[in-house]
């Protein structure tokens, strides 16, 4: 199973993987590429 980066979502399909290593689901991968400092955000989120 991966893990969205983002949004924290477990799931064998729908995720991307970068060349950075990191997971996303499908909806937040687009999120990723748009808008680096939106995965940033809801990363530090995650985190508290």
């Amino acid at each position: 199973m991966d893990k969205c980066n983002i949004c924290g979502y477990m799931t064998n399909s729908h995720i991307i993987h970068t060349q950075e290593g990191k997971c996303y689901c499908t909806k937040h991968y687009l999120a990723h590429i748009l808008h680096d400092d939106i995965e940033k955000n809801a990363t530090k989120k995650i985190i508290k």
